[in-house]
């Protein structure tokens, strides 16, 4: 195939490529953007489907009651075993389910909470991987 120039302009199929471009690069940076609102927002604590921990930002480091250094790398279940939540927490990574559930959780300072998990998958990466973002809250009571 042959392009054509106009004068002064791109050919059609050099239209076409800078328009994708610029689509695609829109799409990524609002993926990026929801990505860093979502971490920065809902005291979120993001998990890979085998249940490790990649990431939890101040609050929900504060919630669990340990530091950023100490959870990332940590399994879920390492965390949370020897509670009622061990049961839902596994089934709910096992299975990439995201309904709510609330979980004693044994603070390591407050002793026993209740803590209210909201989990959402999030397929990331050219192979979709699924991660798990868990956004946490303590429940009065």
């Amino acid at each position: 195939m042959r392009m054509i120039r106009t004068k002064g302009g791109l050919g059609s199929y050099e239209r076409i490529l800078v328009q994708k471009h610029r689509t695609l690069k829109t799409e990524v940076k609002d993926k990026v953007d929801w990505l860093i609102n979502l971490l920065d927002s809902e005291l979120p604590v993001v998990v890979t489907d085998q249940g490790k921990i990649l990431f939890a930002n101040d609050s929900a480091c504060e919630i669990m009651g340990y530091p950023f250094s100490f959870l990332v790398g940590k399994s879920v279940i390492d965390i949370i075993r020897n509670t009622s939540g061990i049961r839902s927490a596994t089934d709910q990574i096992a299975h990439q389910r995201e309904n709510n559930y609330i979980h004693e959780y044994q603070h390591p300072i407050r002793g026993l909470v209740n803590i209210c998990a909201h989990p959402r998958m999030v397929r990331v990466g050219k192979d979709g991987k699924i991660l798990r973002v868990t956004a946490l809250s303590i429940v009065a009571g």
